[in-house]
Formats: C-alpha cells, sequence, structure tokens
C-alpha cells in the first residue's frame, strides 16, 4: 500500500495511542516476515514490526498481511467528506464559468473560463486508501455531505478526479448514491446517509472546513474533524486518531 493516506497513516495512529517508542534500527528481513505470522508473540509486537517498516521507509509497500495489525485500532464504516475548501478549492461559488470542466491532472481540472479547481492536501490519497488502495479500509465506505452553490459542477468534478487505481471519486461514493448535495444543514446530509447505509452514527467519520457544520454533526455523535487547510495528512491522522479514541 503506497501513499499518505495508507497504512503509514494507521500506524502513526497506532504508535501515538499505545506503543512505546520506535526502535532506531533498519527493519529486517526477519521483521518483515514476522509480521505476517500467525504466531507473533502479541498483536503489539506485530504492530512495532509494522511501524519500524513504516518509519524507515514510509512510502514503501507494506505486506498485505501485516494489515491484520489494524483490527486493533476501530475504523470508521463511512467516511463522509465536504467538497468546498475541504477536498477541493476554490468554492462553487467562486467559480464564474464552470462547466464543462477539463481534468489537466490528476489534482487539477480547468473550468471554462480557464479557471483552476485543485485537489487539496492529501485528499487523493485519502480517497484512494478509502476506494479499494489499502485493504484495511475494506470495509468502509466513502461519502459526500455538500452544501454547495453548483451541485450539477461539484458532481461533474467528482466524475473527473480519480484515485490511484484510476476510479471515478463518484464511483467511490457509489455512482453518486453516497453524494449528498443540496442546501441545507449537514445534520440533515448525514440523516440521509444513515438512512442509504443503515450504519449508526457512531461509526462514521465526518471532514469539513466550517465550524458550524462540525458542532452541528458532532450533535448527532458522529466524530467530525475541523480542516481549515482542507483534508491534509495530519487532518487525516487525527481523524483516524480521534475515531479510534472515541470508540476504542
Amino acid at each position: 500500500v503506497n501513499g499518505a493516506g495508507g497504512i503509514r497513516g494507521v500506524a502513526l495512529l497506532l504508535q501515538r495511542m499505545m506503543l512505546p517508542p520506535l526502535d532506531p534500527r533498519p527493519p529486517r528481513r526477519s521483521d518483515w516476515a514476522r509480521a505476517g505470522r500467525p504466531d507473533v508473540a502479541t498483536p503489539q509486537s506485530a504492530a512495532l514490526l509494522l511501524l519500524r517498516a513504516a518509519q524507515r521507509a514510509p512510502n514503501a509497500f507494506v505486506p498485505v498481511a501485516a494489515a491484520a495489525v489494524i483490527t486493533m485500532a476501530r475504523l470508521p464504516k463511512l467516511v463522509v467528506f465536504d467538497l468546498d475548501a475541504c477536498c477541493w478549492y476554490p468554492e462553487m461559488y467562486m467559480v464564474s464559468f464552470g462547466t464543462p470542466f477539463t481534468k489537466k491532472t490528476e489534482t487539477e481540472c480547468i473550468a471554462r473560463n480557464g479557471q483552476s479547481i485543485n485537489l487539496l492536501g492529501a485528499v487523493r490519497d485519502v480517497w484512494s486508501a478509502l476506494a479499494g488502495g489499502d485493504p484495511a479500509f475494506a470495509d468502509t465506505r466513502v461519502a459526500v455531505a455538500s452544501r454547495c452553490d453548483q451541485p450539477a459542477w461539484a458532481r461533474e468534478l467528482l466524475k473527473l478526479y480519480t484515485t490511484s487505481s484510476g476510479q471515478t471519486f463518484w464511483d467511490a461514493v457509489d455512482g453518486g448514491n453516497l453524494a449528498e448535495i443540496y442546501k441545507g444543514s449537514k445534520d440533515r446530509h448525514l440523516a440521509a446517509l444513515q438512512k442509504k447505509t443503515g450504519l449508526d452514527y457512531s461509526e462514521m467519520l465526518f471532514f469539513d472546513d466550517d465550524d458550524w457544520n462540525i458542532k452541528n454533526v458532532s450533535s448527532l455523535g458522529v466524530v467530525s474533524i475541523l480542516t481549515p487547510d482542507g483534508v491534509t495528512q495530519d487532518a487525516w491522522e487525527q481523524g483516524l486518531r480521534e475515531f479510534a479514541e472515541a470508540r476504542g
């Protein structure tokens, strides 16, 4: 699993929550082998081996077998993202002439007037991990809760941006079924997602750049993370950590 949004993020979470300082030595071949063995002495020791590897080679592939240690930390069943100023910028109301949009790079689309709309922070890495790129999140779904001024433009952008596997963001939110994009309070969006998925609010993790939305959704019992700079790697790790602490 590659990228900032994958096992490295959960490894850092485990490190902060329950493990002693990492052994400064680089991981050995035996470390990699033992991390995937069923007879590892304790889950903590397996996690430590994974953490050593992630620390010394943060962008390297980690054996899928080692991902089993992630069951030690509770992971959300549904991760919900706001869009404007959380996943991308500028916000839709700031774009004068939108559709048709054209994809320029993996993190940039261009509006009809030439204006750039860019993915923020670690958004693409995080969506890639959640949408099939990281086996640790095999049971986690992705959703959108947005009240942007131009819902049709937002849907078009979701169909242009792709994860590292080539899946569109639109497909990542169940072909748009889990994309709640319309005016109204965010508790209304989350209620719709709760009804569609059948998941309890306690199984959800929410990201938004607006403090009022955070307070609104938190009142439902959803772990909610404020993202003034968008979904950065720090914000993502904070979300995983706070969710695990709240649900552990």
